[in-house]
């Protein structure tokens, strides 16, 4: 007998196969990975560590980079934007962590370009670091008051960053910390700059680029969350204003170089315009100047009654500061389906038309010491929720259509699995999950937010 699946079904099957389909696609690049010191005469050994995180939206890799040559040791922060596919942009910015004996200033700026991924013969993954073109008159500080043999080291580390090619193999699928990813995909400093430009907000989702004048014939291109838009285009050609059209919610677009011309830099530009709003995007700009990557994250409120939850998430991207709801710890922070490698069972699922809901939590057997993180979509709610005998309240704002409640086992508690019990208040009717996670597998709740 065929069985039909129901519409509702459906829609839910292919958003959560998207959802899985575009996170494991990027697994691949998340991890630790080291170089080969293979620069010749080598006399003083280089070892370069590149760790990657979960990106936010399948597009911004939050990671740092740790160099070691002898006595110096230097971490530094950084973003990586997917390009294309198996292909990372490097931020020019790295903003150091700790470095000792010396500081290399901006002399890590050299270290600008493209990270492709491939396989060896055997399977085995690695990144071939490729620069954009070689940088032409760069100048940087170079450390006062060191030992001659400090200087040899300091100038053993330009020749690296100055290589063309570099590689780097994957040795494991350890991340940088939380906290690190934080700081650099929402940083509190407006100094620490990764090519991302502040979090745009508008209501319309239609938009216009328009190209600015430039006078080199500078290669560039624009994608548009995973659609290119516009693929290695000469930006010194003269071109119409474009229409293009963005999802409700977040959208990320990123603006690359492919070529800087006759000069050190790309002087391309775009200009964005939203309704009573505009944003323009400048390797003009002092700050993005020898970068080849530019990007934007741009939320499309809500309008009507869906404009409530728009403004709580507003909120949590404006302010680098934590918002505390009751019982409750909201962190920007991304979160991608398949946590730390996690398998993801489906608790259940609910249906509202409500924008907010109330979530109660608690333990329903002994009170054994759990703790869970819990996610809905992109965002985390909580990190550190100890679960309690009684129960205990979170409000959370929803996006119109499907939303991805996702619960993760900080601990096993005095007695495993990690257990609990949720239920989900929308103010007209209620409906309970049991909970059940452990270091190995997520729970996720699958809610439709329905605007009549």
């Amino acid at each position: 007998m065929i069985q039909f699946i129901s519409k509702k079904s459906l829609y839910w099957l292919l958003f959560l196969l998207s959802l899985y389909l575009q996170g494991t696609a990027q697994q691949k690049y998340i991890g630790t990975w080291q170089n080969n010191d293979n620069i010749q005469g080598n006399l003083l050994s280089i070892k370069a560590e590149l760790q990657i995180g979960v990106p936010q939206h399948n597009i911004l890799f939050p990671a740092t980079l740790k160099i070691e040559c002898d006595s110096f040791i230097g971490t530094y922060k950084l973003l990586l934007a997917l390009k294309k596919t198996d292909c990372l942009a490097i931020s020019k910015n790295k903003t150091p962590s700790n470095e000792f004996p010396f500081s290399l200033s901006n002399s890590t700026d050299l270290l600008t370009g493209l990270l492709e991924f491939k396989q060896d013969v055997n399977g085995n993954p690695f990144f071939e670091f490729r620069k954009l073109r070689p940088q032409l008159d760069v100048t940087f500080a170079r450390p006062k008051t060191i030992t001659a043999y400090q200087q040899a080291i300091f100038d053993k580390l330009i020749q690296f960053f100055n290589e063309e090619k570099l590689e780097f193999k994957k040795v494991s699928t350890e991340t940088p910390e939380q906290n690190i990813c934080n700081s650099i995909l929402f940083p509190s400093d407006k100094n620490n700059y990764y090519g991302l430009v502040d979090t745009l907000f508008v209501k319309s989702n239609d938009a216009t680029i328009s190209f600015k004048k430039n006078n080199d014939n500078d290669l560039i291109s624009i994608k548009l969350n995973d659609e290119i838009l516009f693929d290695q285009i000469d930006s010194k050609k003269k071109r119409e204003e474009e229409a293009i059209q963005m999802d409700t919610g977040l959208n990320i677009l990123s603006f690359f170089t492919d070529d800087f011309g006759g000069s050190p830099s790309s002087g391309a530009a775009i200009k964005l315009y939203f309704e009573n709003y505009s944003k323009t995007l400048s390797y003009n700009d002092v700050i993005n100047q020898g970068a080849n990557f530019i990007a934007a994250r741009i939320y499309i409120k809500s309008t009507g009654e869906g404009q409530k939850e728009m403004s709580s998430l507003q909120k949590t991207y404006d302010s680098s500061k934590t918002i505390i709801p009751k019982n409750s710890q909201i962190i920007s922070t991304p979160f991608a389906l398949g946590y730390s490698n996690r398998d993801n069972k489906i608790a259940g699922d609910f249906v509202t038309t409500s924008p907010q809901l109330t979530f109660a939590i608690w333990d329903d057997a002994i009170e054994d010491g759990d703790s869970i993180s819990l996610s809905v979509n992109d965002v985390w709610i909580t990190r550190t929720f100890a679960v309690k005998k009684n129960p205990q309240f979170i409000t959370v704002s929803l996006l119109p259509g499907p939303n991805i409640i996702t619960f993760v086992a900080n601990n096993l508690g005095g007695i495993p699995p990690n257990t609990s019990v949720l239920e989900i208040i929308d103010g007209k009717k209620r409906k309970s999950f049991s909970i059940q996670t452990d270091m190995n597998q997520n729970n996720l709740v699958k809610i439709l937010y329905d605007i009549k």
